[in-house]
């Protein structure tokens, strides 16, 4: 089912690839292009760290995930996580977003958050699957479309 690892720099295109394929309004690939540096670890001011990890099948970098730890709120925020459209279905989104939360737990992380289209059921149902619940909604987030908050107690 492929490999996890952090991003390096030549993951930076297909990344994007899959980021426009995934999002009405996807990342800037500047964004990217910083975490690679970093090697998928950017120290932030006051204890925080954004962290990503690739998802490598056959030497393609089939999907991603990236989080944010604070140590300050021990809370872990899932910022973005996406599959190649060739690679949907087949658990891959499950596997990134569980080792993540894994690595949360690792760093003494005790809430693992994150936001939702409100149309976006495939990943609500993963959400659910692996125990998270709807927490909130963030009315307008994404621009004209409401945001569904899911939380997990880790």
């Amino acid at each position: 089912m492929g490999r996890i690892r952090p991003i390096k720099s030549t993951d930076v295109e297909s990344v994007v690839g899959i980021e426009s394929q995934c999002f009405p309004t996807p990342w800037d690939r500047s964004i990217f292009e910083a975490i690679s540096q970093w090697r998928g670890n950017i120290p932030l001011k006051h204890k925080r760290i954004i962290r990503m990890r690739v998802l490598e099948f056959k030497e393609q970098v089939e999907g991603y995930i990236v989080w944010e730890e604070d140590k300050i709120t021990e809370n872990g925020h899932v910022m973005n996580l996406a599959v190649s459209n060739a690679h949907r279905g087949k658990g891959w989104g499950e596997k990134l977003l569980r080792y993540a939360i894994e690595l949360m737990r690792d760093h003494e992380m005790k809430l693992c958050f994150l936001e939702v289209r409100e149309n976006n059921t495939t990943a609500q149902a993963l959400y659910k699957k692996i125990g998270m619940v709807k927490s909130d909604v963030r009315v307008g987030y994404y621009e004209s479309e409401d945001a569904y908050i899911y939380t997990l107690d880790l």
